[in-house]
This record gives structure tokens, C-alpha cells and sequence, in this order.
């Protein structure tokens, strides 16, 4: 099984800060994504993802794995209609991450990090 596939899935969370007008293409706003520090290494970022664990499917995974590595359960963001699947190397082997887009419902909502993360932004 050296040469399978590893699969692993995850939520891009982002949140919309509005400045004046609660229009989303309005002047001054922006989007914010949040990405995590792994613990491992100083220059790993990447947003809350994980291998499936028995028979989860890709949604049920990412789902748990947000909630274990940033404290925040299904109810505090808003899934979009949109996923997106990256291909890349780890250590000779290829690895597929499908990551689901899902809006913050309260932008001041707390992160609480697992072991696995030092720092967030």
C-alpha cells in the first residue's frame, strides 16, 4: 500500500468583515480565512483538515476535524455549495485534499486549538 492514495478533508472557513455597508463587494471589505500552525514545523499553515477515520465520508470527516482541532461545532458556520479538491506530494506519496468552503456565522467566535496547532489567524 506504499504507493496509495492519501486522502484527507477539511473546512476552509472564512469569515466577511464589512466596513460601512453590509454590502459584500462593497468598498472596504474583505474576507478572512483562517489557517492553523501546525505544532510540527514553523511554516505549515494550513486550514483545519484530517484523514477519514473507519467509514466517515469526506463531509463527516471534515466536519470532526474542525470541531476537534478548533473547538467549533457544525452550528457555527454555514456550509456553502462549493468544495475543492488539491493534489500535491508528501514524502513521495500523492496526496488529495478536498476542502469544503463554510462561512462563520459570528465573526468574534472563539478558536480553541488542539495539541496538533500552536497558533491560528
Amino acid at each position: 500500500m506504499r504507493n496509495s492514495i492519501i486522502k484527507a478533508y477539511g473546512i476552509l472557513l472564512c469569515r466577511v468583515l464589512y466596513s460601512g455597508t453590509r454590502n459584500l463587494l462593497g468598498d472596504n471589505s474583505r474576507i478572512e480565512f483562517l489557517f492553523l500552525k501546525a505544532s510540527y514545523g514553523n511554516k505549515h499553515w494550513s486550514p483545519p483538515k484530517g484523514l477519514h477515520e473507519n467509514n466517515e465520508d469526506g463531509l463527516d470527516t471534515a466536519l470532526r476535524e474542525t470541531l476537534e482541532e478548533t473547538g467549533l461545532d457544525r452550528d457555527k458556520y454555514k456550509l456553502l455549495n462549493y468544495q475543492k479538491t488539491l493534489e500535491y506530494m508528501v514524502s513521495d506519496r500523492l496526496k488529495e485534499t478536498t476542502y469544503y468552503l463554510a462561512l462563520l456565522l459570528n465573526n468574534e467566535e472563539r478558536i480553541t486549538l488542539s495539541d496538533e496547532h500552536t497558533d491560528y489567524k
